[in-house]
């Protein structure tokens, strides 16, 4: 991976917060590709974030990021 890239950054960073995994930094950026579209989602928009398992983020993980970066 290219640490360069800005989804790669971007993935790096969420991937560092407690309970995201790189599976689900991945799903984050794949629904909201940008930095800015991730900051202007609502909690509940991450929590409903799919997968690729078919989990979802959840209301948990969604409530610790958005406290993080709010």
């Amino acid at each position: 991976s290219n640490s360069a890239d800005p989804k790669q950054f971007h993935m790096a960073c969420l991937a560092q917060c407690p309970g995201v995994s790189t599976t689900v930094a991945e799903a984050i950026v794949t629904a909201f590709p940008s930095w800015s579209e991730f900051m202007g989602a609502s909690e509940v928009a991450i929590a409903t974030i799919v997968q690729p398992n078919g989990r979802k983020v959840g209301p948990a993980v969604a409530k610790r990021l958005w406290s993080l970066f709010h």
